[in-house]
């Protein structure tokens, strides 16, 4: 409080600090929109490559994000790059729930493609930032609006009668909608929730940074993933399509990375 007046009034009336939060959260909001186009056309690509194996796609896109992110730590003199101190134990589990909650949600998408149509897939996918806002409150305590409350609500009932989960599994015409493809979709967006959470915890960390983590992470679980399971060597064919899925995944990842890292407290909603 200053001179008596709470800190809340304080807020209100510091027209300069409420200027600068606005701008934030608006530049915030762009980001993970375009951020969030990114996935839509990531989704496109996917679903019309054919890969062999989603472990296959996932090694080859991560293989793809992490030459460019070097690239850009490259042309950044890598300035911003690690860490300064040695992170905490409590950055160490949020940098554990950004890789794990990242690779499992690309991978999962991936399954989701191979068994749901381009439409639904995607649209169940991007209902992760209302699992962001849900995880916010839960594990960081950011408070709710009243107005991002009822935008969750209204979103949910419009998913329901998108998605008609009570023809699931049911065949209509000959063609139903998958319950691993809904469950693989959900579990993607929720895996995505986790990891984007955490991006509000690990703030005073570079966006190339946190890519590289997540590239690496990624990159080891696919290429093992296919070793097991002995994936073919893919045709040449995809190669052009893996190098686009990589790129777009890229920056699709680094522009949402850097919506939520300008984001102030509060602004997830």
């Amino acid at each position: 409080a200053i001179h008596g007046v709470s800190g809340r009034q304080v807020w209100f009336t510091s027209p300069g600090r409420w200027h600068v939060a606005m701008e934030s959260q608006l530049l915030a909001s762009v980001l993970v929109i375009l951020g969030a186009f990114g996935w839509a056309v990531r989704d496109l690509i996917s679903k019309d490559e054919r890969s062999p194996s989603p472990f296959m796609t996932l090694t080859a896109s991560s293989a793809v994000g992490i030459v460019l992110n070097a690239f850009a730590l490259v042309v950044r003199q890598f300035e911003g790059f690690g860490c300064a101190e040695p992170l905490d134990a409590c950055s160490q589990m949020w940098l554990l729930a950004r890789c794990t909650g990242a690779s499992t949600s690309i991978f999962l998408n991936f399954v989701a493609l191979r068994k749901l149509d381009l439409s639904l897939s995607t649209m169940i996918h991007c209902t992760s930032p209302l699992f962001v806002v849900l995880l916010g409150r839960a594990l960081l305590g950011e408070r709710i609006r009243p107005a991002a409350m009822a935008c969750i609500v209204s979103a949910a009932a419009g998913m329901a009668v998108f998605i008609q989960p009570w023809s699931i599994g049911r065949s209509a015409g000959g063609a139903g909608i998958s319950y691993l493809g809904v469950l693989a979709a959900f579990g993607s967006s929720i895996a995505a929730a986790f990891s984007y959470t955490s991006l509000r915890a690990l703030h005073h960390l570079s966006a190339t940074t946190l890519l590289f983590a997540v590239y690496a992470t990624c990159l080891t679980v696919g290429s093992v993933a296919c070793i097991a399971e002995g994936t073919p060597r893919p045709p040449r064919r995809l190669l052009l399509l893996f190098g686009a899925l990589g790129a777009v995944t890229y920056i699709a990842e680094l522009l949402i990375t850097k919506g939520y890292a300008f984001a102030t407290k509060g602004a997830g909603s």
